[in-house]
């Protein structure tokens, strides 16, 4: 089992929250090169790039990396979000005492309400506790930008590793892994076994970040990158 580095997320002297390893030289050299201010890294703001449990988790959801708004530092003020950004047990970005952070409001809108309206004979609230249960999101970068920059694909941070480590588990578990952001082929650069994973599902829309029935393709045949729209939702968001 490989440790998480997130687990003993801290405050450094320069106010930056940071991983329990080596990562930090890399992303000060980083934001200095940048030109445009979207590209820049936002360390003061606790990442969120495993969230959830990968080793219980039902469905793995893959994104590129945390979003940033002015609003995220207001949300670092709850002291109740912080202790479970440092605990990081369930994907508590779904927790109903969060309502009011851009966090549980993004994921809302792109996971949450599209399934209980798809599943509109499930009490609402037993959606999302079952979602804070079972969902695992991980990012493919840790840190907080605007913008996704292409350069980060050439970073490679120690802390890193946990994250794909986490697909790998997914993997060897055989649950279904959600592409909701960037390609295959960058999530495969990482993690080999991605190519050939028989439960992989993508977005119709790069753009549109929405996890619903609609907006959902399946892998069928991955010799020949072949997907199609799902056919059956229900077994991919078995355990509502």
């Amino acid at each position: 089992m490989i440790n998480n580095p997130w687990k003993n997320l801290h405050l450094n002297k320069k106010y930056q929250f940071v991983a329990s390893c080596d990562d930090l030289d890399t992303l000060e050299i980083y934001n200095q090169t940048r030109s445009n201010p979207n590209e820049f890294l936002h360390l003061e703001i606790p990442t969120s790039n495993v969230i959830g449990n990968p080793y219980e988790c039902k469905v793995m959801i893959l994104l590129m990396n945390p979003g940033f708004s002015d609003e995220d530092i207001i949300d670092i003020k709850n002291k109740d979000f912080m202790d479970a950004f440092y605990k990081r047990n369930d994907f508590f970005f779904l927790d109903n005492k969060f309502s009011d952070t851009t966090s549980y409001k993004w994921w809302k809108q792109k996971l949450l309400t599209p399934l209980v309206k798809e599943f509109d004979q499930i009490d609402d609230n037993q959606i999302r506790q079952k979602l804070t249960q079972y969902i695992c999101n991980v990012e493919y970068f840790p840190y907080h930008s605007k913008t996704f920059s292409n350069d980060l694909y050439a970073l490679r941070l120690p802390s890193q590793e946990y994250a794909f480590e986490s697909v790998r588990i997914a993997i060897k578990r055989k649950i279904p892994i959600i592409i909701a952001k960037g390609k295959i082929e960058n999530w495969a650069y990482q993690v080999k076994e991605v190519f050939n994973y028989n439960h992989l599902y993508k977005l119709s829309s790069q753009r549109n970040s929405t996890i619903s029935k609609n907006n959902l393709l399946e892998r069928v045949n991955p010799n020949i990158d072949h997907w199609t729209k799902v056919q059956n939702f229900n077994s991919i968001i078995n355990f509502l």
